[in-house]
């Protein structure tokens, strides 16, 4: 039992160092500081998290649409409008950051905006029925997309 308790602490140790590398882009010809590196490694699950909520709530966009009653015209204008929309804030949103110049502050107000706008699009069929409620999920979705778009989200925060 004591060999096997052993083998697993040396199994943790090495899956949780190598966690540790993966995470932080450190490798054996590269040394970064402490500081730098629990940076990285808080950057990597951000970036985790963030890919990963993004894909369910996209992948069930659609389904909840046809739930909702949708027809294939009104999912093709959800899909060009948000792609739109992520066009048409590229440039504003960097003027806003060259004007303002307060990237973090900027950046956490427009994840507020999109969570809550996450929140909205689930209480939708509480409010609304029919085709109110389907434009209504398209709008929310189309300023969601729009609000979690570059050059806000991927701008060094200082």
């Amino acid at each position: 039992m004591k060999e096997f308790n052993n083998y697993v602490r040396g199994w943790w140790l090495r899956a949780r160092q190598q966690v540790d590398r993966m995470t932080s882009g450190e490798n054996e010809s590269v040394t970064i500081s402490p500081l730098t590196r629990h940076n990285m490694r808080w950057f990597w699950f951000d970036g985790l998290f963030a890919s990963a909520s993004e894909n369910i709530i996209v992948t069930y966009l659609v389904l909840y649409l046809l739930a909702l009653g949708a027809s294939k015209a009104q999912i093709g204008l959800l899909s060009s409008l948000s792609s739109l929309s992520a066009a048409l804030v590229l440039l504003p949103g960097a003027m806003l950051v060259e004007r303002f110049g307060k990237r973090k502050q900027i950046t956490v107000i427009l994840g507020v905006f999109t969570r809550l706008a996450i929140a909205l699009l689930a209480l939708i069929p509480l409010v609304l029925s029919g085709q109110a409620a389907i434009y209504a999920v398209i709008m929310f979705s189309v300023a969601r997309d729009a609000g979690e778009q570059p050059p806000l989200s991927g701008l060094e925060c200082r």
